[in-house]
């Protein structure tokens, strides 16, 4: 079963495929670049989340 961030990547790598990149100044090392910064972003957010309901469930 993918996880939540699997199918994410996945929907924007097949986001990116199906960009025309003509009259965009874009490399795909640029895009890929990108991707990495979201998913390390949304990674981020998720630790946070769960850290916060850690700490709410250990103040019980």
């Amino acid at each position: 079963m993918k996880s939540f961030f699997d199918k994410t990547m996945q929907s924007v790598h097949e986001a990116l495929q199906s960009v025309d990149m003509d009259g965009y100044d874009i490399s795909m090392q640029d895009a890929l670049k990108m991707v990495e910064f979201l998913r390390n972003q949304l990674l981020g957010l998720r630790a946070f989340f769960i850290e916060k309901k850690l700490l709410k469930f250990k103040k019980k």
